[in-house]
């Protein structure tokens, strides 16, 4: 991520669809300091990377892999996308690309992804990404997924 990234993901934050699945909007200048911190760590346990179209360079959300907090071999993901790009593939991309990267190059076995009950979009696109449901309560559902599929 770079320090300009932090104003296109300002802009969707505060976009009506992005905030109905959310209290408060998340601080975009914090997202892309933890990004750049979690880049000069070692050893290296986070990741945060900016989505950005090929053909135009436009930064249109952000995804992270978190392996702090989990048992060696385990790591949350997660993805955010400008509403004005939904319903085109790129959320599944971007997470098929992470589980990827997370099996690949971290040697991640078990994916985590933590959403709120009502945010019917991030279950629906966990479970084509083969997350089954863990468990739920009242506040936040948790899926897993083997690295294998």
């Amino acid at each position: 991520m770079r320090a300009e990234d932090a104003g296109a993901l300002a802009a969707y934050h505060a976009d009506p669809a992005y905030l109905a699945n959310y209290t408060e909007s998340p601080e975009a200048a914090a997202i892309v300091a933890s990004a750049r911190a979690w880049a000069r760590e070692k050893p290296r346990r986070n990741y945060q990377f900016a989505v950005v179209l090929k053909s135009t360079d436009a930064v249109i959300g952000c995804a992270g892999l978190r392996q702090k907090g989990f048992p060696n071999g385990e790591a949350e993901l997660g993805v955010e996308i400008d509403p004005g790009s939904w319903r085109r593939g790129f959320a599944r991309e971007t997470l098929t690309e992470l589980i990827c990267f997370g099996a690949a190059a971290l040697s991640i076995e078990i994916f985590w992804a933590i959403t709120t009950p009502s945010n019917e979009g991030a279950r629906a696109l966990v479970g084509r990404c083969g997350f089954r449901l863990h468990d739920e309560t009242a506040n936040r559902v948790r899926l897993m997924r083997r690295a294998d599929g």
